[in-house]
């Protein structure tokens, strides 16, 4: 056998956004004599996300900020989280606050043909 060797693969700094998820087979290992590994490059810190970027937001007069998302309205897409640079944003919803009551965890229930208003969402 000849001599080992190690390769290294290096990510660079920045937002690397997935659209499916990122899957090593066992090919991507190397062999034992030879193995790769996967690291940021020294000094720096890729971001890797399975999440999308949304562009377009207007704040409205009331100092809200809103954005229309096609995908969302018509119900090809749905996300649980919303980020702002590197923190979590509160999504809006009625009640704007979490554990209101403890059987429901904050989540407002009404019967599917209930009219929609300022006090829910669908």
């Amino acid at each position: 056998m000849g001599p080992s060797s190690i390769h290294i693969v290096y990510i660079r700094d920045g937002d690397y956004y997935l659209d499916l998820p990122l899957v090593f087979d066992p090919q991507d290992s190397g062999t034992p004599d030879n193995p790769i590994t996967y690291a940021a490059y020294p000094g720096e810190s890729p971001r890797l996300s399975g999440g999308r970027v949304i562009d377009g937001w207007s704040e409205r007069p009331d100092g809200l900020w809103s954005v229309t998302l096609p995908d969302v309205a018509e119900g090809r897409w749905y996300f649980r989280s919303l980020r702002v640079g590197s923190s979590f944003a509160i999504r809006a919803r009625y009640p704007n606050q979490d554990d209101i009551d403890p059987r429901t965890r904050g989540w407002l229930f009404v019967p599917p043909d209930a009219p929609i208003g300022r006090d829910r969402i669908q």
